[in-house]
C-alpha cells in the first residue's frame, strides 16, 4: 500500500487537472484518448485470446482426427484378418459337409472328358465332372502377417489358416446367387465354393445358413479398443434414430454452495424473507420459512460473485468466461431483469450497488482489473477505468455518499470516486496512503463503511485497519487468528468474522471508532452448535446436531446482517464447512444459543486439518464430490467427497442425516441389495486423520436406516485388504448380495464372497489400464467393465474372461453404469474424446438413461441408444465435471454430483 510514484514524463500534478489549471477541453480529449486506448487494448486482448482458442480447437480436432484415422487403420487391419479367418472357418465346415472332390487340374489327375482314370469309355465307370475352366484356383487377397498379437488356436489347422477371432468385429459373408455360378476361393487355397442356381450343392446351402448366423461387431466411439454386439433380436435397431425421452428433469434442490474466493457471496433478500446465494452455475433464492429453493439458470459458466440491490428484490451475479456476463434477476419471479456484457474479460471478480440502487459497479479479472459502472436498468456503461494490476477481492459503495467507494485486494486499497468532467462521468482512482511497510505484504480481503468518512478493512493475517478517507488512522492486530473473512456495519454496530470460527461484535459510537479487541464481544459458532446439541430434547434432534458438528472450528466464509438491537439483530453466515446458519445475536450473546441451520453440503475443508486455515489464509481447499449412490428401499442418498467423509442425505426433506469419517478419501460406493451394507472405494494416499496413510482398497460399513430417510448408525465392518495398494474406482454388489466386485488402479477386478466373510475367491486378468466402471448381470453370472484405454470387457463371476463377447450379447444387466456398450452408443459423438463421458446410469424401468460429461452437462436419453449421436435433452447448472449420476429407487428423482462440490437433485417428470 502506498502512493503510486509519478512517471518521468508526468510533469503536471494531477491536482492541476482537478482545479482547472488545464482547460477542460484538453482534459476531455485526454480522457477520450485514454478510454479509446483502453478499449482498443481490451479488444486486441480479446481477439488474441479468441485466435488462440481457435487454434487450440483446430489442433484438438486434428489430434482427434489423427487418432480416429489410426483407429480406422487398426479396425481395417482387423477386418481383413477377420475375413480371412471367416473364410477359413467356412471352408473347413464345407469340407466336413461335402465329400472330398478330386483336384480340378486335369494335368494332375489325368481325368479327360468322357473317360475314367483307367481309360474306360463313357459310362464304364463313374465319372467326376471337373470344375469349369473359369473356376480355376484364385490366390487369396488376404496378406498374412506375423505382427498380430492374437493367439493361435490349440486345435490343429490346415496350413495358412488362422485361429478364430476373439474380440475383433465380425464381417458378414454374403453368398451371392444368380443365373451364372460364382466361384469363391478360400483364403488358404483349398476347395472352391460354387453357388448359384445351377450346380448348387448341399455344401453351398450349409454355407448360406452359417453366414446368416454371423453378427457384425461394432466399435463406437472410434477410439474404443473392443467390439460390442447387439442383443439377439435387436439387430434391426442398429442405427435406428432414437426418439427424445418421454420425460424431463426439473431441478428441485441443490445441496451445498460455492465457498471459493473472497467476495460476499451470501445476503438477505426480499426484506429478509429469503436468502440469496449461488452454487456452481446457478443462482439460488432460499425461502426462510419453507426452506424451498428457487433457481436462476441465466449463466453459462461458474458464478464468481454476487451483489444484492438495496431494495432486496434484485440480485446481480457475475460469471467466468472470455466475455463474462452480469445477470440481474428477481428473487420472487426468478426472471432476468438485465444482462450486462462485452466489457470485462476472464471473470467478474466483485460487484456492488450504489445506495440508491441505480448504479452497479463491477471489477473484472483482466490484467488491469478494470472497474466499470453501469446504469443497469438501461444496460448502459457510463464509466470505466483501470484499477490495479493486483487482484481485487471486494468493492463497496459508501452508504452515505453514492459517489464514493472503496476496493480492496492483494496488497492494495483503492479509493474510487464518480466524477463529472466536461459533462461526462468518469471514475477517479486513488491509492490508500500508508507508511507501514508490513501492510504492503498483506491481502486486504474485505471492508465496510462505518460513517461517511471512516471505513475499516480486514487482512488475511487477522488485522483490522481503520481509514479516514485514504489515510490510516488505527490498526488492530490479531483480531482473528487465520485471517478476517468478512466485515459488516449497521451504523451503531460493527461485526467481523474470521477463519477462527469467531464473530466479534462492537457496539456504541466510541467502540466502533476504535475497534479495540477488549471492547468486543466474541461469539464462537462451534460452541453454539455444541450447545444446541447438548440441549436437544429428542434423540432425532441430538443426532442431527451431532452430525452437523463435523469440525472443531466453524470458519466463516462470509456473512450478512439484518435488523437492529430493538427488534433483534440476525446474522447470516456461510461457513467453510459448506453450511449456511442464521444466528440471533441477542440469544447468542446472552444465552449461548440461537443458531439455526438453513443449508448444508460437503465440507470444503478436511475435517481434521483446520489448523492449516490458521496458518495460511490463502490456501485453496478442494471441494469435490466423487460419487453418489441411493438406498435400494428408502429415500436415502450417500455421497463421498474430498473432505474424507461419508454423508447420508434424506432426499425427501433435503437434510443431512448422518456423517461418518472415512480412513481416506472416498472414490466410489454402492449399497447392497437389502440396503444393510455399504461398500466404499478409497483413494490410496495420505489421510488427514492423524496423517496416517490410506492404502486404498475398499471399506465395508453396516448401516441401520428407516423408511423416513434417517440413518441411525453407520459402523465399519471390515476393510478388504486384498484389494489394497491402489485407488478403488468402482465397487458393486451382485444382485443376490452374495458377492462384491472391487476394481480400480490395480487393473483387475477382485471378487469377494460375502457368505465366506469377504474372502477373495477370484480376480480377473485382461485389462491393461485402470478400471473405471463395472456392472453385474441380472443373474450374477457375468461382469462387464470399462477401463481408461478405453476397452469394454466381459468376465464370468469366477474371474474368467469371456473371449467371445458375442456369446453373451443377449445378457441382461441388473444396472447399467458403463459408458461403453451396444446399448449406450448414442451418448457419444464424433467430437468427444475418451474422457468426455464421466458417468452413466439407467433407471429401474429401463427406458431412460442419464449421463454426465466433462463439459458440466447432465444429459437425458431414451434407453437403449443404438443410434450414434442420439437425440437427447441437455441440462446445465454444474460448474465442473459431473462425476456421478444416479436414479432413485422409485425413478421419481435423479441425483448428480460434480467436482464443484454440489449435489443436484432433479425431479423426473413424465409426459
Amino acid at each position: 500500500i502506498g502512493v503510486e510514484p509519478p512517471t518521468e514524463r508526468s510533469t503536471t500534478p494531477v491536482s492541476n487537472l482537478v482545479n482547472g489549471s488545464i482547460p477542460a477541453e484538453v482534459y476531455s480529449l485526454f480522457e477520450n484518448l485514454n478510454g479509446e486506448l483502453l478499449r482498443q487494448k481490451m479488444a486486441f486482448e480479446t481477439e488474441l485470446k479468441r485466435t488462440k482458442d481457435t487454434l487450440t480447437v483446430r489442433i484438438s480436432k486434428l489430434e482427434l482426427e489423427l487418432e480416429q484415422r489410426d483407429a480406422d487403420c487398426k479396425s481395417l487391419q482387423n477386418s481383413v484378418t477377420i475375413l480371412g479367418r471367416s473364410v477359413d472357418s467356412i471352408t473347413e465346415a464345407i469340407e466336413r459337409v461335402v465329400p472330398a472332390l478330386p483336384s480340378t487340374s486335369p494335368a494332375r489327375t489325368g481325368v479327360a472328358r468322357g473317360r475314367s482314370p483307367g481309360g474306360s469309355q463313357r459310362g464304364a465307370s463313374p465319372v467326376v465332372r471337373p470344375a469349369s475352366p473359369k473356376a480355376k484356383r484364385v490366390p487369396s487377397p488376404v496378406k498374412r502377417s506375423n505382427s498380430h498379437d492374437t493367439k493361435r488356436s490349440n486345435t490343429p489347422t490346415r496350413k495358412n489358416s488362422l485361429s478364430p477371432i476373439t474380440e475383433a468385429p465380425y464381417s458378414r459373408l454374403k453368398i451371392s446367387s444368380g443365373n451364372k455360378p460364382h466361384h469363391h476361393a478360400t483364403a488358404g487355397g483349398g476347395i472352391p465354393v460354387i453357388s448359384g442356381k445351377r450346380g448348387q450343392s448341399k455344401g453351398a446351402t450349409a454355407v448360406r445358413e452359417m453366414s446368416a448366423d454371423y453378427v457384425a461387431g461394432i466399435r463406437y466411439p472410434p477410439f474404443l479398443q473392443s467390439s460390442v454386439f447387439p442383443p439377439q433380436g435387436l439387430e434391426h435397431m442398429q442405427g435406428t434414430p432414437s426418439k427424445l425421452p418421454n420425460a424431463k428433469l426439473d431441478l428441485s434442490h441443490i445441496y451445498g454452495c460455492s465457498v471459493s474466493g473472497y467476495d460476499e457471496n451470501i445476503a438477505y433478500a426480499d426484506s429478509g424473507r429469503q436468502v440469496a446465494y449461488y452454487a456452481a452455475g446457478v443462482g439460488i433464492a432460499l425461502n426462510m420459512s419453507t426452506r424451498r429453493q428457487s433457481f436462476s439458470f441465466h449463466h453459462t459458466a461458474e458464478i464468481t460473485c454476487m451483489a444484492v440491490h438495496p431494495g432486496g428484490n434484485i440480485v446481480a451475479t457475475g460469471q467466468k468466461g472470455d466475455n463474462p456476463s452480469i445477470t440481474l434477476w428477481d428473487v420472487k419471479s426468478m426472471m432476468c431483469r438485465a444482462n450486462l456484457k462485452d466489457f470485462h474479460s476472464v471473470e467478474i471478480s466483485c460487484m456492488a450497488f450504489s445506495p440508491d440502487g441505480s448504479i452497479l459497479t463491477s471489477v473484472g479479472g483482466d490484467a488491469d482489473h478494470c472497474v466499470a459502472a453501469y446504469r443497469w436498468e438501461s444496460n448502459e456503461l457510463i464509466a470505466h477505468n483501470k484499477l490495479s494490476t493486483e487482484s481485487i477481492y471486494n468493492i463497496a459503495f459508501n452508504p452515505y455518499n453514492s459517489k464514493t467507494m472503496m476496493a480492496v485486494g492483494r496488497h492494495v486499497v483503492k479509493y474510487i470516486e464518480i466524477a463529472t468532467v466536461a459533462s461526462r462521468l468518469t471514475l477517479k482512482v486513488r491509492s490508500g496512503i500508508t507508511r507501514d511497510v508490513s501492510l504492503n505484504h498483506q491481502r486486504i480481503v474485505c471492508g465496510a463503511y462505518i460513517d461517511q468518512y471512516l471505513w475499516v478493512t480486514g487482512t488475511d493475517s487477522g488485522n483490522l485497519i481503520l481509514w479516514r478517507n485514504e489515510k490510516i488512522v488505527n490498526k488492530i492486530d490479531d483480531v482473528h487468528v487465520g485471517g478476517v473473512s468478512s466485515i459488516r456495519s449497521t451504523g451503531v454496530t460493527v461485526l467481523s468474522s474470521g477463519r477462527d470460527g469467531n464473530i466479534r461484535v462492537w457496539q456504541g459510537p466510541e467502540n466502533i471508532r476504535e475497534l479495540s479487541k477488549s471492547a468486543s464481544t466474541v461469539i464462537d459458532i462451534s460452541t453454539l452448535l455444541k450447545n444446541v446439541m447438548g440441549k436437544s430434547k429428542t434423540e432425532t434432534a441430538m443426532e442431527e446436531a451431532l452430525r452437523l458438528v463435523t469440525t472443531s472450528k466453524a470458519p466463516v466464509r462470509s456473512m450478512d446482517v439484518k435488523g437492529g438491537w430493538s427488534e433483534g439483530i440476525k446474522v447470516l453466515c456461510l461457513l467453510f464447512s459448506n453450511q449456511i446458519v442464521e444466528i440471533d445475536l441477542t440469544e447468542a450473546m446472552n444465552q449461548g444459543t440461537g443458531i439455526t441451520i438453513l443449508s448444508q453440503g460437503h465440507s470444503s475443508l478436511p475435517t481434521s486439518s483446520l489448523k492449516v486455515m490458521e496458518e495460511a489464509a490463502d490456501v485453496r481447499f478442494e471441494n469435490s464430490i466423487s460419487c453418489v449412490s441411493v438406498h435400494p428401499k428408502f429415500p436415502i442418498a450417500a455421497t463421498v467427497a474430498s473432505d474424507q467423509t461419508l454423508r447420508f442425505w434424506d432426499i425427501m426433506s433435503n437434510e443431512l442425516s448422518q456423517v461418518t469419517q472415512l480412513p481416506g478419501r472416498g472414490l466410489s460406493l454402492d449399497f447392497s441389495p437389502d440396503g444393510t451394507t455399504l461398500a466404499v472405494g478409497l483413494e490410496a494416499g495420505l489421510s488427514h486423520k492423524g496423517g496416517k496413510p490410506c492404502k486404498g482398497g475398499a471399506a465395508v460399513y453396516q448401516i441401520s436406516a428407516n423408511q423416513h430417510g434417517a440413518v441411525r448408525s453407520c459402523k465399519l465392518a471390515t476393510v478388504l485388504t486384498d484389494s489394497e495398494g491402489d485407488n478403488c474406482y468402482c465397487v458393486k454388489f451382485d444382485p443376490a448380495g452374495q458377492r462384491l466386485a472391487v476394481a480400480g488402479g490395480m487393473c483387475r477386478v477382485d471378487i469377494f464372497d460375502i457368505t465366506k466373510g469377504y474372502k477373495r475367491v477370484a480376480h480377473t486378468k485382461g485389462h491393461n489400464s485402470e478400471i473405471t466402471r463395472l456392472d453385474w448381470s441380472s443373474d450374477g453370472s457375468h461382469i462387464q467393465t470399462d477401463d481408461q484405454t478405453p476397452e469394454h470387457l466381459y468376465f464370468t463371476r469366477d474371474g474368467v474372461r469371456v473371449t467371445r463377447p458375442i456369446q453373451i450379447r443377449s445378457q441382461v444387466w441388473s444396472k447399467w453404469t458403463c459408458a461403453f456398450g451396444w446399448h449406450v452408443q448414442g451418448i457419444w459423438d464424433d467430437s468427444m474424446n475418451r474422457q468426455s463421458i464421466t458417468s452413466v446410469d439407467r433407471n429401474g424401468e429401463g427406458d431412460l438413461c442419464v449421463s454426465g460429461d466433462a463439459n458440466h452437462n447432465v444429459n437425458l436419453y431414451s434407453f437403449p441408444i443404438p443410434m450414434q449421436q442420439a437425440s437427447h435433452k441437455k441440462y446445465r447448472g454444474h460448474a465442473a465435471e459431473v462425476t456421478s449420476v444416479c436414479f432413485s429407487p422409485t425413478d421419481s428423482s435423479m441425483l448428480s454430483v460434480a467436482t464443484d462440490g454440489c449435489m443436484f437433485q432433479w425431479c423426473v417428470l413424465r409426459k
